[in-house]
């Protein structure tokens, strides 16, 4: 390609902070539809949004991350079962059904799990800026 053209870098960073500050099309929820939210579900809410991102730029997408939690040194895409299937009719939904909780066997991604977040909330929701910044 052209080099005004290569695509060298990455989006994950991007794509966490987009998901982190609301400002993507991929919200932040409970994904793996366990009841809880946690670092597994901000795992996966990021590969969603870089999937998106790279659809969007009809790209063929060239950044997998991997996820090793659980200590053997190897990662995997724990993200796969999640992520939507391409077909030329367009994207369907991910191969598990919404209650299926879906694990490795190795258990990569069952730490992250355990892991709770508490949803960050926009101060545009809740108040000014102005508001946030003063002590209450």
């Amino acid at each position: 390609t052209a080099a005004d053209y290569e695509f060298t870098g990455t989006e994950m960073p991007y794509a966490l902070a987009n998901v982190l500050s609301g400002n993507s099309e991929q919200a932040l929820d409970d994904i793996d539809q366990d009841g809880q939210l946690s670092l597994l579900d901000l795992y996966l809410s990021t590969c969603l949004e870089v999937h998106t991102v790279f659809k969007d730029l009809e790209k063929l997408q060239t950044e997998h991350a991997l996820l090793d939690d659980n200590g053997d040194g190897i990662a995997r895409e724990v993200q796969q079962p999640y992520l939507p299937i391409e077909t030329p009719e367009g994207d369907v939904p991910p191969k598990p059904a919404a209650s299926q909780r879906v694990s490795t066997a190795n258990g990569d991604g069952d730490f992250a799990r355990t892991l709770r977040l508490l949803k960050p909330t926009i101060a545009s929701e809740t108040a000014s800026a102005e508001e946030t910044l003063e002590p209450r």
